[in-house]
């Protein structure tokens, strides 16, 4: 291809040189990238802020979701809180979600597996939520336990699978993985409930 500008000698460019050398637009992603990626983790290791919040989250889904992902997960070796929050509304594919669920149940501790659950339940549903949970019994049970004190409590106030689950064979379900665990030694609910819960199973078998 001829290229004549501004006076300049004609040059010829090949295929390969146009491969070679980026577009200026191509550039200018990368640059942008990088800025982003400095200033999400200046955010999470700083103080949450509502309007620099928004602003991050707008820059992140201007990217595709590969992208996204790819700025966040890493952060989670950070300050978790802020990162998880981002997270939960950066819009990230189903799969990352289900990653990002699978980290908490390994690497969290106590009743942080909360926040982990809020971040990623609304976008993988109870279903898969359980059935991870199920595999947890034989990898983490004590996180899976405390995943499954948190289920009334999860993503509460926020107008999307908070109480009661939205289905009764969500909740048998729910119900078979707890006594489940107390059958393996790991205790979810108190006595009282746990007999409750064997009984409701025995009337749907």
């Amino acid at each position: 291809m001829l290229v004549r500008a501004f006076g300049f000698p004609v040059v010829e460019l090949t295929d390969a040189a146009l491969v070679e050398y980026p577009l200026h637009g191509d550039l200018l992603s990368q640059s942008s990238s990088r800025d982003l990626a400095s200033d999400l983790r200046e955010y999470v290791e700083g103080r949450r802020d509502s309007k620099k919040e928004l602003e991050l989250l707008r820059r992140l889904r201007g990217l595709p979701r590969q992208e996204r992902s790819a700025l966040l997960l890493p952060l989670l070796g950070l300050k978790r809180g802020s990162v998880l929050v981002l997270i939960h509304r950066a819009q990230l594919s189903r799969s990352d979600y289900l990653e990002v669920l699978k980290r908490g149940l390994s690497e969290a501790k106590g009743e942080s597996i909360r926040y982990w659950m809020d971040a990623t339940v609304p976008h993988i549903g109870w279903r898969k939520t359980f059935s991870l949970l199920r595999e947890s019994m034989a990898t983490n049970p004590r996180t899976g336990a405390m995943a499954l004190y948190y289920v009334p409590r999860v993503c509460r106030g926020k107008g999307q699978l908070s109480g009661p689950l939205p289905t009764r064979d969500l909740t048998l379900e729910c119900i078979r993985v707890i006594v489940q665990y107390h059958e393996n030694g790991y205790r979810v609910v108190d006595d009282s409930t746990l007999a409750k819960f064997k009984k409701i199973l025995l009337s749907y078998k």
